[in-house]
């Protein structure tokens, strides 16, 4: 009686230790497949969640910083922070006026900081006189929303943010160029969440 309660004792052990290793087994390959479509969205692994919470960074260029601030647009649900020296009407048109509009009717914060250089009314910089005829249309829109800010100062960084989600710093004006162009840009993605509190609290504390 003793050999056959051992036996199925030693039964038991064996199925639960094979169950175990067919989780196992099940969760390395789901592990492999996320990591393949993170590839064939040309993003690579940098996207997988990090086991030990370190921050993940990427490298992005051209229309792929665009793209990241696509994601911005939808995915932001606090504050959106952006820095663009210049802005013109050809990229802030209605469409990006009309998402801005979503996410502030969503109670989404929004912080613009934009100029360089001469940024009175009567400078003869062109892109400056662009920059604050967009400036104006926009505030002129949005004014009935306390949770949209503009600032004007002499900048030349390149910079946005996604809640506490992740931020993008980069050679691109993302208000005034629309990542079409010849000219190479390039940039960082990071969700640091240290450097995005740092970012916020000195450059957008307005």
């Amino acid at each position: 009686d003793m050999d056959r309660q051992l036996k199925n004792i030693l039964a038991e052990k064996d199925s639960r230790e094979q169950d175990v290793q067919k989780q196992r087994d099940f969760l390395q390959q789901k592990q492999r497949e996320l990591k393949a479509l993170a590839e064939q969205c040309g993003t690579g692994s940098n996207l997988l969640p990090s086991q030990n919470n370190q921050p993940k960074n990427y490298i992005v260029k051209n229309e792929m910083i665009r793209r990241e601030f696509d994601r911005a647009l939808v995915e932001t649900e606090v504050e959106l922070d952006i820095i663009s020296a210049w802005m013109n009407f050809f990229v802030v048109n209605d469409d990006m006026q009309r998402k801005f509009e979503q996410l502030l009717k969503r109670g989404v914060t929004i912080k613009i900081l934009y100029g360089i250089g001469d940024m009175t009314p009567e400078t003869s910089d062109s892109r400056n006189k662009k920059t604050l005829e967009v400036a104006r249309q926009l505030q002129n829109r949005f004014s009935n929303y306390s949770n949209f800010k503009m600032k004007s100062d002499d900048t030349h960084q390149k910079l946005f943010i996604c809640d506490e989600k992740f931020y993008v710093n980069s050679s691109f004006n993302i208000l005034s160029y629309s990542g079409t162009g010849e000219h190479a840009e390039s940039g960082e993605v990071s969700n640091n969440i240290d450097l995005i509190r740092e970012y916020r609290r000195t450059l957008f504390n307005f």
